[in-house]
């Protein structure tokens, strides 16, 4: 249950224009926050949220959330490569679902 990065690396078919989110929602026991630090290693700037929220499948299904808002007067490109780094701490136990998601929204 000790400390670790997450490093997460995205290709997005799609463009993400300014403003747009990349959601990282983790396995159930996974805990993820913007702090210490949200390391930008190959990604235009942007905001870092953490939440914690359930997934809509089950109400069970209760697990951590990073939001990365892109920042104006930029864009992730389609069929570029984009990384980043989250802080986690490892689960005690594993349970319920051991499933990671990235999710990629437009502005809303």
């Amino acid at each position: 249950s000790g400390p670790v990065s997450i490093f997460l690396w995205l290709r997005p078919r799609l463009e993400v224009k300014a403003g747009g989110h990349v959601e990282l929602h983790a396995a159930q026991g996974f805990e993820m926050s913007c702090q210490p630090a949200l390391v930008l290693l190959a990604i235009p700037p942007g905001s870092c949220r953490a939440s914690h929220l359930t997934s809509g499948l089950e109400a069970t299904d209760d697990h951590d959330v990073i939001d990365f808002q892109v920042s104006e007067g930029y864009s992730l490109l389609p069929n570029h490569e984009y990384e980043l780094s989250v802080s986690s701490r490892n689960p005690s136990s594993i349970y319920g679902s051991s499933r990671w998601g990235v999710l990629l929204r437009d502005a809303a």
